[in-house]
């Protein structure tokens, strides 16, 4: 390379940068300014046609008014349906009972298993009316106010294999008012089971009830022939005593302490009570149809004999008696209740035709 001083080259760069300069200048207006004149000179619309407007359809704004409206309906009604649904819950599964004592003479009693009651419904239940006490689960308060107990039709003298049934006292007005919740039914049964055996014993078994005197004044008393120490200590009542007759019924009751003949002896009696009917008595006659005919014919001969001695003895002797004819008969007997020193009488009546 030729060398230059020192001015010459800057001479050079000086003239190549003059020669440079306007080129770049010329290209960048070359290059930019059309495009900056192009975008000011012509409007957009040259480029983007807008599309022409298409009329509004009405009909299908309706539609989609009518679709939007049949969907906020449908989502209000729903809601009002799970805020007002009526749950049906069966409240009888949570009730325990336990059978206690002897077979033919066991009790029941019952209880509510609230712990497993509201574990089962824990957050499931809504009050929809009123307010809660403080500290108290609305499932509790649900229980308190709907459930008040109940009853069974037979609660005592049971045996094994009977069937009890508990009837629940609930309010079920306000279980639907105030909770939306119906109960599925008010009674439950259940089969008597795990009661403890017990001997039975038949207090009259040996007892005998002996008949004495003549009817209706006859007498009654108990003899009691068992070789069973229990039976044997057994106290018996009878309902009448005295002024018996043929055909009456008596009747006799043990006196005895249930609970305790059970406890105390692991038995219990099969009744207590029992009749007798009164029979065996000899009796006085209180009507002229039970007087035998024989009997009969024999009052008449006696009385022949006894008019025909006294006709004899008393009556004159120019006086005599022709004829004695027998004419029929009456009875007298006491009256209910009163007491006489003959229970009878026999009236014979005659016609006599004397001279």
């Amino acid at each position: 390379m030729d060398n230059f001083p020192n001015d010459q080259m800057n001479g050079q760069q000086s003239m190549e940068q003059q020669q440079v300069q306007p080129q770049m200048q010329y290209d960048m207006q070359q290059q930019v300014q059309p495009q900056m004149q192009y975008g000011v000179q012509q409007p957009m619309q040259s480029q983007v046609q807008q599309a022409p407007k298409k009329p509004i359809n009405k009909k299908l704004l309706i539609k989609i008014g009518i679709v939007a409206a049949v969907i906020l309906i449908a989502f209000v009604a729903v809601k009002v349906y799970l805020n007002n649904r009526k749950v049906t819950i069966d409240i009888s599964k949570y009730i325990m009972v336990e059978f206690e004592g002897y077979d033919t003479k066991g009790n029941v009693t019952y209880s509510f298993d609230y712990e497993e009651f509201c574990d089962d419904f824990d957050d499931k239940i809504t009050m929809y009316e009123g307010k809660k006490e403080r500290g108290v689960s609305v499932e509790e308060a649900f229980i308190r106010e709907c459930f008040m107990g109940g009853t069974f039709d037979v609660s005592t003298n049971l045996s094994n294999g009977d069937t009890v049934v508990f009837t629940m006292t609930l309010d079920a007005d306000t279980a639907l008012e105030k909770y939306h919740i119906k109960f599925k039914t008010d009674t439950i049964s259940f089969q008597v089971s795990g009661l403890e055996n017990v001997e039975i014993l038949d207090p009259f078994a040996d007892l005998s009830v002996v008949f004495s005197g003549i009817s209706p004044y006859g007498s009654a008393t108990i003899e009691n022939n068992s070789s069973n120490s229990i039976i044997r200590n057994l106290s018996y009542d009878i309902s009448e005593s005295y002024d018996l007759k043929n055909g009456d019924v008596v009747t006799v009751t043990v006196n005895y302490d249930e609970y305790s003949l059970v406890e105390n002896y692991g038995v219990t009696l099969s009744e207590t009570t029992k009749e007798y009917t009164v029979e065996g008595l000899s009796e006085y006659v209180t009507d002229l149809a039970s007087i035998p005919e024989d009997t009969m014919t024999k009052m008449q001969s006696q009385a022949n004999d006894v008019f025909t001695a006294m006709v004899a003895q008393d009556w004159e002797d120019n006086v005599s008696a022709d004829a004695f004819t027998y004419m029929g008969c009456y009875m007298l007997t006491p009256k209910p209740g009163e007491y006489s020193d003959y229970n009878n009488y026999v009236y014979l009546v005659y016609k006599v035709t004397a001279t």
